[in-house]
């Protein structure tokens, strides 16, 4: 009893810290706005301290568009505001990072974009490579609008442009998870192709981060019916652009081996697998993908030039050996 009683007053103890680490005396307000100047009722301010990662419950504001969140440590906090969900207002998320100082501090002045302006905004800074603000502005559209699950495969894009990999694979699952729910209550037919593209898009990330068992996972759980040119294209770039220069050849054997067994009327990854079995001395595996490439292929470009080349010196050396 004695041990039960200290483990869970040392419990109560940590829920304790845990729930203190963010209190303070400071406060945060502010206003909200639409672009037009006019007041949003009832807006949900999210506080988070950056410190700690932490911060109080969703507060909501009031009908004139003020809100005001209490009891805050002074420091750096990102605030998440958007307008209330149930009925739907129509606008998008905004993030603010403000100093709350110990003594007050000045009143934030927020405005909401639109849903639709945003999301086209979004759009546009992803064309332009502005991915920072492409993230921002698609990342905003979801806080306001989380059933919008489709925006993650944008997000996802705008890191992975940026080579933040692991967070693009966070919204790659994210899309994943809720297109399968979804599809799964009946809600909305499955859009194999856009599933693909999102599953293609965890493959390079994945191998980006040297994460080969989830790597694997979103190639397999692509069917041979979606396995087209594209999809064979990208597994060879990652294949030649990221596994073969880190000298990962058994994880491009894999890889490659998936793109043969799922799609075997593709010659490039006949070549590129032959020439990753040279790379690990497994000749005869070399001989017959790269024999099996040659014959597959109906003009003698570069790569069936090469081919040939190094099934003449795999020849010679087996030759010299007997």
């Amino acid at each position: 009893m004695r041990w039960v009683v200290v483990l869970l007053m040392t419990v109560a103890s940590s829920a304790m810290v845990g729930a203190q680490e963010y209190k303070g005396r400071a406060k945060v307000k502010g206003k909200v706005k639409n672009a037009q100047g006019e007041n949003i009722k009832d807006p949900m301010v999210k506080a988070v301290f950056l410190e700690t990662g932490t911060g109080p419950e969703t507060k909501k504001g009031k009908g004139n568009g003020n809100f005001e969140i209490k009891d805050l440590k002074p420091g750096m906090w990102k605030l998440t505001i958007v307008a209330p969900t149930s009925p739907p207002a129509g606008y998008g998320g905004v993030f603010v990072e403000v100093e709350v100082m110990q003594n007050g501090m000045r009143d934030l002045q927020v405005t909401l974009p639109g849903l639709q302006e945003q999301l086209t905004a979004g759009q546009e800074q992803l064309r332009a490579g502005n991915y920072t603000d492409a993230r921002n502005s698609l990342l905003g559209l979801l806080a306001a609008l989380p059933m919008q699950w489709n925006v993650n495969q944008l997000i996802a894009t705008a890191y992975q442009e940026d080579g933040m990999h692991a967070e693009a694979l966070t919204h790659i699952d994210a899309f994943l998870a809720a297109a399968v729910a979804e599809a799964a209550s009946g809600a909305s037919l499955p859009n194999p192709r856009n599933e693909t593209n999102v599953r293609i898009q965890g493959v390079d990330s994945a191998a980006q981060l040297g994460d080969y068992e989830r790597m694997n996972g979103y190639l397999n759980a692509i069917g041979p019916r979606m396995f087209g040119r594209p999809v064979v294209t990208t597994v060879i770039g990652v294949a030649v652009n990221t596994l073969i220069p880190a000298e990962n050849f058994d994880q491009a054997i894999a890889l490659l081996s998936v793109a043969i067994e799922k799609s075997p009327d593709s010659a490039g990854p006949y070549f590129r697998r032959g020439m990753a079995y040279v790379k690990v001395e497994q000749d005869d595996a070399a001989v017959a993908d790269l024999e099996k490439f040659v014959d597959m292929s109906v003009i003698e470009n570069a790569e069936v030039l090469q081919a040939k080349e190094v099934l003449e010196g795999l020849a010679e050396a087996a030759g010299a050996q007997q």
